[in-house]
């Protein structure tokens, strides 16, 4: 049988890859902020302390002026701990880099800052690369073009918020979920038609692992239900690798909180978001990253209208539960979910807080248009088969602070905004503008 040739690596490949490095070399920031502590504290929590107990981390956070809004290192939970909002996944990812570092510092210390900071956020960089790769195989796979697969591939790197993520915000969850997300479309599509029990078993693990990175991309793993006519009563050897690979989250809820999944957001699907997600003009999948349309376009003309029908069906599940929320735009969702943790403990309905008017303003400068846009993925990951895909803003209660030059209105109230509020907020600004 005769070996595939290995792909020629010519002039073009290496500019790009030192253009790539001195970009990289340019803008990366190394450093944890915002939703990054949360993901961060498991590290030396667990590794350093060998308990769960977060206080000496977010001490730390505050000490080192880390950009943190404060209920989200301040809630209690019924235990008496500190709670951690956020998924233990990253942590479980980053750990080799981790003790790595924990080699050439032992102490641990200081907590917030290098080598640590640098070595997590390092692990986002690799597996948000890694995400890439895996998107260019696949793409490759799937069109038999290399051309076309290093476009996609590209295209999914420098026109989707995966930008913003890599080298701005490399703490947060967005590159370990693109890479979750990635592998487990890779070996979906890869092992369609002959897949063992192992490959199942694999599978499904891959899908618990997306969970435990964002819970948004869990829904994800119905993906494979796309093999269910073929496949029968198989599918469900998913089941187990899908509860080993969120069990370690389960483990981690009931020590901080005393039970199961607790964090669960306000859903509203009777009256959800379902156009919104998609093509609202503020941070709308298709409106913000018309390139997943092209990407669509493209495949459907290279007779791939299979495929389509797959990415769609893929656009349509992590769109599911940003739209079910009562609050798609994802501003503050951590917060209004620590205020739902004390009211239940104290068997109250949910309280949505009104966020900080000036961690509002920062936040909004960092969410500007630059970078990717700075529009939260609901798996943070680029779309495969050389079709890129950004996604939405992240799950939760939204309530937005007005900027003082108009750039954004505002809406305070409870619940849900009234139909218009907020749905066309760019074109409402523009006007105001207009009018000064």
């Amino acid at each position: 049988m005769k070996k595939p040739a290995l792909p020629r690596v010519g002039l073009p490949h290496l500019l790009l890859a030192v253009a790539a490095v001195l970009f990289l070399a340019l803008t990366f920031k190394p450093a944890v902020s915002g939703d990054g502590v949360g993901y961060f504290s498991y590290l030396h929590s667990v590794i350093v302390d060998r308990d769960l107990d977060m206080s000496d981390e977010y001490a730390a956070a505050r000490a080192a002026h880390v950009d943190v809004y404060p209920p989200q290192i301040s809630t209690r939970t019924k235990t008496g701990m500190l709670a951690n909002l956020f998924p233990v996944g990253p942590a479980l990812m980053s750990a080799p880099a981790y003790v790595a570092a924990l080699a050439l510092r032992p102490s641990g210390a200081p907590q917030v800052d290098a080598p640590f900071t640098t070595a997590y956020t390092l692990a986002s960089l690799l597996y948000g690369l890694l995400a890439l790769a895996i998107c260019y195989r696949f793409a490759r796979a799937v069109t038999g073009s290399s051309g076309a697969a290093l476009t996609g591939a590209v295209a999914a790197a420098l026109t989707t918020p995966l930008l913003y993520y890599l080298v701005y915000q490399p703490s947060y969850a967005h590159t370990f979920s693109a890479f979750a997300v990635s592998a487990f479309m890779y070996l979906w599509w890869s092992t369609r038609g002959h897949r063992s029990t192992r490959a199942w078993l694999l599978l499904g693990l891959l899908g618990g692992m997306m969970a435990l990175v964002r819970w948004q991309d869990g829904p994800l793993a119905a993906v494979a239900l796309l093999d269910l006519p073929k496949e029968r009563f198989r599918v469900l050897l998913l089941v187990p690798g899908i509860v080993l690979g969120f069990l370690p989250q389960l483990l981690v809820d009931h020590v901080i909180f005393g039970s199961w999944l607790p964090s669960r957001p306000g859903l509203d699907p009777l009256h959800g978001h379902y156009f919104d997600v998609l093509f609202s003009s503020w941070h709308g999948l298709f409106t913000w990253t018309p390139g997943v349309l092209l990407g669509d376009a493209a495949l459907h003309r290279r007779r791939l209208s299979h495929l389509v029908g797959r990415i769609l069906f893929r656009h349509a599940l992590p769109g599911e539960p940003d739209a079910v929320l009562r609050h798609w735009l994802g501003r503050a969702g951590r917060q209004a979910t620590a205020v739902g943790l004390k009211s239940r403990d104290r068997r109250a309905h949910r309280v949505e807080p009104a966020p900080d008017p000036r961690h509002d303003l920062r936040d909004q400068g960092r969410r500007q248009p630059g970078l990717g846009g700075a529009a939260q993925g609901p798996g943070g990951c680029p779309e495969l088969c050389a079709a890129p895909a950004a996604g939405l803003r992240g799950a939760g209660p939204a309530p937005l602070a007005a900027s003082k030059n108009g750039a954004e209105f505002s809406w305070r109230g409870r619940g849900p905004a009234p139909a218009g509020r907020h749905r066309h907020r760019g074109l409402a600004c523009w006007r105001r503008r207009l009018r000064r």
